[in-house]
């Protein structure tokens, strides 16, 4: 999964703890 392009290392913790939150609510749901 890239964010246009970017592949640091803030951008890759935000992507993969944005995953996480919105496996947990599809969980939920």
């Amino acid at each position: 999964m890239t964010v246009l392009g970017v592949n640091t290392n803030q951008d890759l913790l935000f992507v993969s703890a944005t995953a996480h939150i919105v496996t947990r609510c599809n969980h939920f749901r």
